[in-house]
């Protein structure tokens, strides 16, 4: 199945719902292409990430998405927030520390340990979005 298909379905389901009509719940939306991250937002959207796991992906995600697509579809926190989605993160622990404050750093910064700058900066967050989230 091709992009455009996955994304036209991923509309259509959202919209003609009726169960849930106005909302949708996406546990791990890891890589959305920005059209759905707007799509979603239109509707009242809960988006449940783990920051942490941006940075064992980061390495990974151009291997396995495409250069292209893992640096504008990754982790898109910002765009999520943007989009008036509602953003709660959590820890994932044990797989990840549970400390909360690592996420909040990795929501902010998205710079994975070995990385000199961000990945996908312009999904960084502020503080603030990062500790409401």
């Amino acid at each position: 199945m091709r992009m455009l298909e996955i994304s036209t379905l991923m509309k259509s389901l959202i919209f003609t719902t009726t169960l849930f009509p106005k909302i949708a719940i996406v546990a791990r939306p890891f890589y959305f292409l920005h059209s759905i991250a707007y799509c979603l937002g239109l509707k009242f959207l809960v988006a449940i990430h783990q920051p942490d796991h941006l940075l064992d992906d980061a390495a990974s995600a151009s291997k396995k998405l495409g250069n292209t697509r893992a640096e504008r579809e990754s982790y898109l926190f910002k765009s999520l927030l943007d989009s008036n989605a509602l953003v709660a993160f959590g820890s994932d622990w044990p797989v990840a520390d549970i400390n909360p404050l690592n996420g909040i750093k990795t929501a902010m910064r998205r710079r994975p340990p070995t990385w000199n700058d961000a990945w996908n900066p312009s999904e960084c967050i502020s503080l603030d979005d990062a500790i409401k989230a």
